[in-house]
């Protein structure tokens, strides 16, 4: 993840950023690369994001942060409240208008989480392609209080079908997937068109 403001702001920062996308100097990253962005200015998403369009394959808004330091900045998951709809919505599509390249959003459960389809619908009408889900409630001191509610995943998904969204629009789950086993499990509960692995694979990659 890389927050947009400091991307146009700083210099050796955005260089950093540039570069994580290469293995060498000359040698980029194998292809499809998506690219992360955080933050809470539509007009700097999109900038921010136009730097990376050339080197990546789609660019992912986070919406889904738990830590400190996004609450502070008032971006990720701290961006989910019924009150900043209208503001994540903007940034949606300004991005989808804005660039030749998808946009996705990953997010995590809505308080309550009732809400998380109805934000997923929006996200859909604003310009996403791709909509994952993290089925656990944003908190700052417990990242992974308990296991990920996988059937807000099944009913978001089952919601965006009930309200016609165009089934090029993908859902992807996360949580809960420790071993592969678990990805069938997960797959199978939510009915989602893939999974997003997270710590757990670099723990234990096989």
């Amino acid at each position: 993840m890389w927050l947009a403001n400091k991307i146009l702001d700083d210099n050796s920062y955005k260089e950093l950023a540039l570069n994580d996308l290469k293995i060498a100097p000359d040698e980029p990253l194998s292809r499809p690369v998506v690219v992360q962005l955080a933050g809470n200015e539509p007009v700097k998403m999109v900038e921010a994001a136009r730097l990376f369009e050339p080197h990546c394959d789609a660019v992912d808004i986070n919406l889904g942060c738990p830590q400190e330091y996004a609450r502070q900045g008032h971006f990720g998951g701290y961006l989910l409240g019924r009150k900043d709809w209208p503001l994540v919505e903007e940034i949606v599509s300004s991005m989808a208008s804005a660039l030749s390249v998808p946009v996705h959003v990953k997010i995590r459960l809505c308080n309550p989480a009732s809400d998380t389809p109805k934000l997923a619908l929006r996200l859909a009408h604003a310009g996403a392609s791709l909509i994952v889900i993290h089925a656990r409630h944003v908190s700052a001191n417990r990242r992974r209080a308990g296991p990920a509610q996988l059937d807000w995943v099944r009913q978001t998904i089952e919601f965006l079908q009930e309200s016609g969204v165009d089934k090029s629009v993908r859902v992807i789950s996360n949580g809960n997937v420790e071993k592969i086993e678990d990805c069938l499990i997960n797959m199978a509960e939510t009915g989602a068109s893939g999974l997003m692995l997270g710590e757990a694979i670099l723990a234990n990659p096989t």
